[in-house]
């Protein structure tokens, strides 16, 4: 057996008091809790459960640092018997509270309940990094978790149990009340006497002065620990979680009992059906996160427990004999991903301080997470009055969104608050759609991270959203961005963030403006010699079949040529031909004129459920390119690479109910030049030559290629439409079109026939 596990062993033995003195306090807070709130509400004094949260919160604000100090001047196990005993005294006087229907004495209990809570939970908390080793602590944590949390759910759900009950009489005493009384007071004495097994270790900073401040000191200590960008990220994690589940939970009872018509049991059930989700999400939680990772899962946690708020808010939209069982799902899978959310943060607030300040620390987080559970309480309060139950699970959905927004911001130091927040929102929205497998990326993020020019095939109009959203973070890569979609007022002020590098559009509006092309690249050269990434498409447009081809664009070539020690990205994407984003309809695609699909698809499936379209992204950082001479050679090299993994033309559906097998369709028909040349008058064919032959600086033949065979590049080729409309004055809707000299002659007579698109 190593030395880790006869730790491990060694702590087990000595790890059930402290459970069991856990457990027994978690009980008789939740249980004592419940049962004065389901009262409340069934007197009608709903306001009085905010009251309560307050009351029981607050002295973690006010004793918080008296508490993080004993935690680290005694022994812990002195501590935490002080802490039942008070307990105990608690439990009398809340007895005789609600024996006599007593108010005053029912808020007096739950004020000392949380005045003995905060003395103990930093003591007894601060043990378990003690008793075990760093690795184990999660699982130690997630152990924990479960059996606290079954003392949570015995205590929520055996409340309204208790509650009902009329065969526990004693004179004229209301039995369910006398059931409530006898079940704290004991539950207190047994938690009393487990404290005394708990192991006992000496103190870790008998020196440290008193905080005779209070809470200016626990604020002083807040900002202090908070200078570690981790434990901000932990800090914050944690408050946000308590303040979402104390109104989470405080909404559950008047939307059971007063708005879908539910008993006090039933109600007190869908609180179990929440915290039961809460062990399962523990457990994955200890088998999925390590403490060298321990914040990776948090974003989308939080958007996990966004999503089951929705759903439980939309369970007054059911019918009534289906609501119990979808609300019953949802707070399940809410609490899932709380689980995954919480155990992380927890162990990571158990590990991160010093021996010397674990207490202190504990009793800070206590501190800021109780400031957190009071401002619960008041927003309880102005929602109630505001909304109904069902709208306020939505609202805390919507608040569980931006907590992701932020840890996503707070993770990233080297973004900005803005961009970092727009970032998570379209990776969120992506993800609603599409599913992403990136490769590659951490071999190049090993690397220097500067002057990268990172070249992707394009195969629809979304993808340089999802690239960007992919490179941005470690890269900020500066896109060489069409002019006019870069100018959009809708993505002027998004654009400004990635700081474009914007040319004409060869196709649209770019003919005559050579000078602007060649004056973004080297823009695009003078950048990345700064240190800047760079992302350019060598196509230079969206794909027109399933396999890349670059003609005679000669970009890169230009980079190449003059841009010394040039680093070169080579980026594949597959799984986006057959998107409505690209070319695989037959038809001209639109980043906005599928807005009104795209916001159909995303209340139809309820945002999650949505098919996905799976799309992976390989990077591979090539040494080979840089050494190449010459625009077809390097053209040639990219296709390569770019076509090496050709898909079908494959659509996937939009709607849950249409299944999520993905369908492949016909590709589509290719535009073509079509028309006899024979038709076409002499004149007409020896000027086309000509000016070909002098652009080319050799005779050309009529089945040529443009690129390929004769060398112009796509320039030369928009310089060629120019001088053609000007000559025979006949636009040309498509410059892609123009392959060959035959189509060139062709063009110029105007004879264009444009195919129809292949199936939809």
């Amino acid at each position: 057996m190593t030395a880790e596990k006869r730790e491990i062993e060694s702590a087990r033995t000595k790890f059930f008091a402290m459970a069991a003195s856990y457990c027994l306090g978690v009980f008789n807070d939740n249980y004592f809790k419940q049962a004065a709130m389901l009262m409340a509400v069934s007197a009608g004094l709903n306001y009085l459960q905010g009251t309560a949260t307050v009351l029981f919160a607050l002295p973690f604000v006010l004793f918080a640092s008296s508490a993080g100090w004993m935690a680290d001047h005694f022994s812990k196990k002195k501590v935490v018997i002080w802490a039942k005993t008070l307990e105990l005294a608690a439990a009398l006087i809340g007895a005789a509270g609600v024996i006599t229907t007593n108010w005053y004495c029912i808020l007096a209990m739950l004020f000392l309940m949380g005045l003995q809570a905060t003395f103990f939970s930093p003591a007894l908390n601060g043990s378990i990094p003690e008793l075990y080793p760093t690795a184990y602590i999660p699982k130690a944590n997630a152990i924990l978790k479960l059996v606290t949390t079954l003392s949570i759910l015995l205590g929520i759900a055996t409340a309204g149990i208790s509650l009902d009950q009329d065969i526990f009489r004693f004179g004229d005493m209301n039995p369910g009340a006398l059931l409530v009384s006898v079940v704290v007071v004991l539950a207190a004495v047994l938690g009393l006497a487990a404290s005394f097994g708990i192991h006992s270790r000496p103190a870790a900073a008998k020196d440290r002065p008193f905080p005779w401040l209070g809470p200016i000191n626990s604020l002083k200590d807040l900002v202090s620990i908070c200078a570690d960008r981790p434990m901000l990220i932990a800090f914050f994690s944690d408050n946000f979680f308590y303040f979402l589940a104390t109104i989470v939970v405080l909404t559950i009872n008047i939307l059971g009992i007063r708005q879908l018509g539910f008993s006090q049991t039933v109600t007190s059930l869908l609180s179990v059906a929440l915290m039961l989700g809460v062990c399962v999400g523990s457990f994955l939680a200890a088998r999925l996160v390590s403490m060298e990772q321990w914040s990776r899962l948090l974003c989308l946690s939080a958007m996990g427990m966004a999503g089951g708020l929705f759903l439980a808010g939309a369970t007054v939209l059911l019918p009534e004999s289906f609501r119990l069982i979808w609300i019953a799902v949802a707070l399940t899978g809410t609490g899932i991903f709380g689980g995954l959310f919480l155990i992380p943060v927890a162990s990571f607030l158990q590990v991160r301080p010093a021996d010397s300040d674990k207490g202190k620390v504990l009793a800070t987080v206590n501190f800021s997470g109780f400031i957190a559970i009071m401002l619960a309480g008041a927003v309880f309060t102005g929602l109630a009055a505001i909304f109904s139950p069902a709208v306020e699970m939505v609202c805390l959905g919507f608040f569980a969104l931006l907590a992701a927004l932020f840890i996503s911001v707070f993770k990233d130091p080297q973004l900005q608050l803005l961009p970092a927040m727009l970032l998570c929102l379209i990776r969120f929205l992506l993800g609603l759609r599409y599913q992403v497998e990136v490769k590659g990326l951490e071999s190049i993020r090993k690397a220097d991270r500067t002057g990268i020019l990172f070249l992707p095939n394009h195969p629809a109009l979304i993808d340089p959203v999802i690239m960007i959203s992919v490179l941005y973070p470690g890269f900020k890569p500066r896109p060489l961005a069409d002019a006019d979609h870069a100018n959009m007022a809708v993505n002027r002020s998004i654009m400004q963030f990635v700081r474009p590098i914007t040319l004409p559009d060869l196709n649209k509006n770019g003919r005559g403006t050579k000078g602007r092309i060649q004056e973004a690249l080297r823009e695009v050269a003078d950048a990345l010699q700064a240190g800047d990434n760079v992302l350019l498409y060598p196509a230079g447009r969206l794909c027109r079949s399933a396999q890349e081809d670059l003609a005679g664009n000669s970009g890169v070539e230009y980079l190449l040529e003059n841009v010394p020690g040039i680093r070169t990205v080579l980026v594949r994407t597959t799984g986006l031909w057959g998107s409505s984003f690209g070319w695989a309809r037959g038809s001209q695609p639109s980043l906005f004129e599928n807005f009104r699909q795209y916001l159909l698809f995303f209340c139809a499936n309820a945002f999650f459920f949505g098919p996905r379209r799976k799309i992976t992204i390989e990077l591979v950082e090539d040494t080979t390119l840089p050494e190449m001479k010459g625009r077809q050679q390097i053209n040639s090299y990219l296709e390569s690479f770019y076509n090496a993994r050709v898909q079908p033309n494959t659509h996937v559906p939009y709607y849950w109910w249409k299944g999520r097998t993905p369908v492949v369709r016909p590709e589509p028909e290719k535009k073509q030049i079509c028309g006899d040349l024979a038709s076409v008058p002499e004149t007409t064919r020896r000027l086309v030559r000509e000016k070909i032959t002098e652009m080319a600086g050799r005779t050309v033949k009529d089945n040529e290629r443009l690129a390929n065979d004769v060398g112009i590049d796509s320039l030369a080729v928009m310089e060629l439409a120019v001088w053609m409309e000007s000559e025979f004055g006949l636009p040309i809707d498509d410059l892609s079109a123009l392959v060959t000299v035959r189509d060139c002659i062709l063009a110029a007579a105007g004879q264009i026939l444009q195919a129809s698109p292949g199936e939809q």
